[in-house]
């Protein structure tokens, strides 16, 4: 009895200080555990390796700007390449020299845009083309230069009769008529200058002998087919006096 006496007297005297010690022993308990939890490191996400990344991107495939200047010189050498290409085609192009496809024949009925009678009993006129070099038939003609033949035959023109037609390096061509019908070339032939093409023939019906006598039709077209006077290509034909 005593000594609940004094423990209800110690209760009742110092009771407050008691709980207060107890309630300040939990809350020092309480703060400790969340200052514990606080200070815990928190675990950090995983940082990928930059050397990696840096890695990657270099492997990947990058874009080159064209540097201004080299482009520009890269221009330059195309044009200078192109202009001198152009050049040599241009070279390469020969100059061609005419020489008379028969020796030492004289023009008969010389170059003219002008009509003229062709028959002794008519007053027709017609126009004609090329010029009529004198010889008698059977004379052999040449090829006036290189070339390649691309027509040959029987032209069925009174005014042309049997004829060659030879394309020349330049484009030019050159046209010998009143053949005979034994030619010695035919299309696709390739022909030097001087060699021989045919022979003088009489097959040109449009031309009366009496006027025009035994001749070679001979004549130039440029190469836009445009015709020409054979005199300003071969000086050495002179006009019959």
């Amino acid at each position: 009895m005593e000594k609940n006496n004094k423990f209800k007297k110690f209760i009742k005297k110092d009771g407050f200080y008691v709980v207060l010690f107890i309630c300040l022993c939990i809350v020092a308990t309480v703060a400790a555990f969340t200052a514990k939890k606080i200070t815990k490191p928190i675990p950090k996400a995983p940082v990928a390796d930059a050397s990696v990344e840096i890695n990657e991107v270099d492997k990947m495939p990058k874009t080159q700007v064209p540097d201004a200047s080299l482009v520009k010189k890269d221009q330059t050498k195309d044009n200078a390449a192109k202009t001198t290409d152009k050049a040599k085609s241009v070279s390469n192009i020969a100059k061609v020299t005419f020489v008379a496809p028969i020796d030492n024949a004289a023009i008969s009925k010389a170059y003219s845009t002008v009509p003229v009678i062709t028959q002794k009993d008519s007053t027709t006129k017609r126009n004609l083309h090329g010029v009529n070099l004198e010889a008698k038939v059977g004379t052999n003609v040449n090829a006036a230069a290189d070339g390649k033949v691309v027509e040959a035959g029987d032209s069925n023109d009174l005014d042309l009769g049997y004829y060659v037609k030879i394309k020349h390096a330049d484009q030019s061509s050159t046209v010998y008529g009143n053949l005979a019908p034994e030619l010695k070339v035919k299309v696709g032939d390739t022909v030097k200058q001087k060699q021989p093409i045919g022979k003088v023939g009489d097959t040109a019906k449009i031309y009366d002998k009496e006027l025009f006598g035994e001749f070679l039709l001979f004549q130039i077209y440029n190469s836009k087919d445009e015709e020409q006077n054979p005199k300003n290509y071969i000086q050495s034909l002179m006009i019959k006096k």
